[in-house]
């Protein structure tokens, strides 16, 4: 038997909303969504170029790389860097300097003014003119862009040093190899210029390959087993700490 009258239930809009409260019951209306932050196609393939240049699959980079920037929507994307950027030093890491300008000159206006883009087309036109000091210099220019507290992906970021210190390493030893051909001896400052190396460790790579040195006269000479300096270099010489040095070397040969 019921204790008292029953009480009606709401019906108005300010009943409803009372009960509603009183029951701690968020309407669904209002419920909160949240939403998970959309990627763009150049975001979603960018960790598939990165795992390959960290196996130095440098052509297979440029396969997937050139696929994806010939092909997806939303070229004058910010976010494109994200496959300019490792195309280019990819085809530069293998020696492909005509595609390397082409991926660039493909790229809108509102790209070509950024300071990175400047900074790639500079080090392909030296790598292209084979202007020796012009290369590192333009390398750690362009390691000093990526490397900002404010650029713009930090996993663009750390690719692309790893990238530089590839390219550097591989175009140092591309010029070993040919000085090596070109030179019966050539002075250590000479030898400065082309490979980019403190004297110390330029010494120790030469001595391994067998040149030897003449202290007075400042001149390598080329060993009779005539082994070329760049099969005894080691990954140590890629280091990007070198750069600190190159840039002070390029400041005095260029004055």
């Amino acid at each position: 038997m019921a204790n008292g009258p029953l009480t009606p239930p709401p019906t108005t809009v300010a009943e409803l909303q009372d009960e509603a409260r009183s029951a701690d019951i968020l309407p669904e209306a209002v419920t909160p969504v949240t939403q998970t932050p959309t990627q763009d196609n150049y975001q979603r393939i960018f960790p598939a170029i990165s795992e390959l240049a960290i196996h130095s699959q440098f052509e297979d980079l440029v396969h997937t790389a050139e696929n994806a920037d010939l092909n997806i929507d939303g070229d004058r994307h910010t976010t494109r860097l994200l496959i300019t950027t490792p195309l280019v030093l990819a085809y530069l890491i293998l020696d492909k300097f005509p595609p390397a300008r082409y991926v660039l000159t493909r790229l809108p206006d509102n790209l070509t003014s950024m300071p990175l883009v400047k900074s790639l087309m500079g080090l392909v036109a030296s790598t292209g003119e084979r202007k020796y000091t012009a290369v590192y210099s333009r390398a750690e220019a362009l390691f000093n862009i990526v490397t900002q507290p404010e650029f713009f992906n930090a996993s663009l970021s750390q690719l692309t040093v790893g990238m530089i210190t590839a390219f550097v390493e591989s175009f140092r030893q591309r010029t070993f190899a040919l000085v090596s051909k070109a030179y019966t001896s050539l002075p250590l400052l000479l030898a400065q210029t082309y490979l980019g190396l403190p004297p110390d460790q330029l010494l120790v790579a030469a001595e391994k390959a067998c040149w030897s040195y003449d202290v007075s006269t400042q001149v390598l000479t080329p060993g009779s087993k005539g082994l070329p300096i760049h099969s005894t270099l080691s990954p140590a010489f890629s280091s990007l700490s070198t750069f600190n040095f190159v840039a002070d070397s390029v400041a005095r040969l260029e004055l």
